[in-house]
């Protein structure tokens, strides 16, 4: 009987141990927006990109093996913004 109520406790202990609200899943996007969302923040003395990605709506692609986020919309307004990079036409 101790013996199973050690098994259970443990289990108990394994299933409840989330921390995804501790730390929040990031958001992966293609290599190409990532590039895209830096260059923005660093044209224009952005220094977090959290403030950038906040401002995003995105589309998750799927292919094969490899999921990534994609940039579908960005919202620039009252952002301060005073440059946009070439990158954005990639």
């Amino acid at each position: 009987m101790k013996k199973n109520l050690t098994i259970i406790l443990v289990i108990l202990l394994y299933s409840c141990g989330d921390d995804s609200s501790i730390n929040p899943p990031s958001i992966d996007y293609h290599p190409d927006d990532q590039q895209f969302i830096d260059d923005l923040a660093d044209a224009n003395g952005i220094a977090n990109t959290a403030t950038i990605k906040e401002r995003i709506t995105s589309v998750e692609v799927d292919s094969g093996s490899i999921s990534y986020d994609k940039i579908e919309k960005l919202y620039l307004r009252n952002m301060g913004l005073t440059l946009i990079p070439s990158s954005i036409g990639m």
